[in-house]
């Protein structure tokens, strides 16, 4: 190890093609500032062998290991890493990048290089979710179901994402859930239920606009039913960060959510799919996370 300088190691997600990897692989290798950093990657080809490889690095707390990849890779990462104080960056590789986004890292691969040679860290907040981690927006109900679907795609990217929203609608139904938000108790029909960290899913579609990634909150949205002539017009207010001016829409700040329903809960984790059982605890850990990203 050269002395003084830190080691920095990057995970590329192990199911980008090759071609992919080796032109991140390159850039990376070419732009980064050695004068700061000592960089290895991480190339692993099984969630095993990428496990294995996060816990040989929380060995060390001055580690610093940057996600290749998107909003699935970079919570499987964090996952990982929550409790270690390992801290953190992102090379934005997905077909949403939520987080990168809302963390003003650029999109391309030299930009986000820029920012990681920039040095500069934000503490941010991390959601928990019964024993699982989030960081960007997680949920249940409709947004669920569409991350169940765009997640068995073959070819992802926004379009297709607007696509399957757009086939899906036609059959949005609501269901019933049992919530325990702070102190207060409710029973709300509803389309979906977002549990938001940051204001965004992803490709600037702003679920929760007024929320702050480091405020200690949770954005908790609830989408109630509409008839279906308005659903584009709700579609377009995402991307207009006016969805929360809609008369279907309750936003509720908290520091603990609980949601109950008899059965199966499908949800979603930063876009990643789960089913959970009967009950949902949701709780933030303000300020958990130490991560690269630009000064603002």
């Amino acid at each position: 190890m050269n002395r003084g300088k830190t080691n920095i190691f990057f995970i590329i997600n192990p199911h980008a093609g090759n071609n992919n990897k080796s032109r991140v692989i390159n850039k990376i290798y070419s732009e980064i500032n050695r004068q700061i950093f000592k960089p290895e990657m991480a190339q692993t080809e099984t969630i095993k062998q990428l496990s294995d490889t996060l816990k040989f690095i929380k060995k060390d707390k001055k580690n610093i290991v940057v996600a290749v990849g998107g909003d699935g890779t970079i919570n499987f990462i964090v996952n990982e890493i929550v409790d270690s104080n390992i801290r953190f960056g992102i090379i934005p590789r997905g077909s949403g990048n939520g987080l990168a986004r809302e963390l003003h890292i650029p999109q391309t691969i030299s930009g986000a290089i820029r920012v990681i040679n920039q040095f500069n860290f934000r503490k941010i907040d991390v959601l928990q979710l019964n024993n699982l981690y989030s960081v960007n927006v997680s949920g249940v109900g409709f947004d669920a179901v569409i991350a169940q679907k765009f997640a068995n795609l073959k070819h992802r990217g926004f379009k297709n994402y607007l696509r399957i929203t757009a086939q899906e609608i036609k059959a949005i139904k609501p269901d019933t859930y049992n919530l325990f938000i702070d102190e207060y108790e409710l029973n709300a029909e509803v389309y979906l239920i977002s549990f938001a960290n940051s204001r965004q899913w992803g490709n600037n579609a702003y679920i929760a606009p007024k929320a702050k990634i480091d405020d200690g909150l949770i954005d908790v949205v609830l989408l109630h039913p509409f008839p279906l002539l308005p659903a584009p017009f709700m579609i377009a207010k995402l991307f207009t960060k006016t969805l929360a001016h809609s008369q279907y829409i309750d936003t509720i700040k908290a520091k603990t959510v609980t949601i109950k329903k008899a059965g199966d809960i499908f949800a979603h984790i930063d876009g990643e799919p789960y089913t959970f059982k009967d009950k949902i605890d949701i709780s933030i850990h303000p300020r958990k996370l130490e991560i690269m990203c630009p000064k603002i």
